[in-house]
């Protein structure tokens, strides 16, 4: 067995950027937002770009806009099929 030292961890994160929470709560405010379709076992969008801006604006003083995810109403976020728009993978 091993001895747990503390209850901090062995690597100390440092803060976090402006930037990457605004990211982070946008994205937060636009799950919590959203229509969970049990049936076809999606996630569908029920806020539009402005909304997360004016939810951010609320939030925070100083609002990056291209934190604020090109989200429109309607649009499929999580899918079971690996298509929603949250799940899609750049390359």
């Amino acid at each position: 067995m091993f001895k747990v030292c503390g209850t901090r961890l062995p690597h100390p994160r440092g803060n976090r950027s402006l930037k990457s929470k605004q990211r982070r709560d946008a994205k937060k405010f636009i799950l919590l937002n959203s229509f969970n379709d049990v049936i076809l076992a999606e996630k569908v969008s029920r806020t539009d770009h402005r909304t997360v801006l004016t939810y951010l604006g609320t939030k925070y003083d100083m609002v990056f806009p291209e934190v604020a995810m090109s989200v429109e109403r309607g649009e499929v976020l999580v899918d079971s099929r690996g298509n929603g728009s949250f799940q899609k993978v750049t390359k």
